[in-house]
């Protein structure tokens, strides 16, 4: 009985066909996020999270991190601090 109590909620023990995590969070979904903001920083010259968050319909807390990812992959670049932190895409 102790086996089977030791993989209850073990998401690392559920995997998808492709070898990814069931539960993951970054999917499908996440791509296109991160497709819509690289687009809408295409036409601006910077933009905030604010406005890009309210572009792709999501809330800030979850864009910036989508933000953070993007700046972590070089695909954008994050300018200022905090709350006048500005985003434009890499060139």
């Amino acid at each position: 009985m102790s086996a089977i109590n030791s993989h209850i909620g073990d998401k690392s023990a559920i995997k998808s066909e492709n070898g990814e995590k069931i539960g993951d969070n970054y999917n499908e979904s996440a791509i296109n996020y991160k497709e819509k903001i690289c687009d809408y920083l295409s036409s601006q010259t910077e933009a905030r999270t604010q406005d890009i968050a309210l572009f792709i319909g999501l809330k800030q807390s979850r864009t910036k991190d989508y933000l953070a990812e993007l700046v972590g992959e070089g695909k954008i670049i994050s300018n200022g601090a905090n709350r006048n932190r500005t985003y434009s895409i890499r060139k």
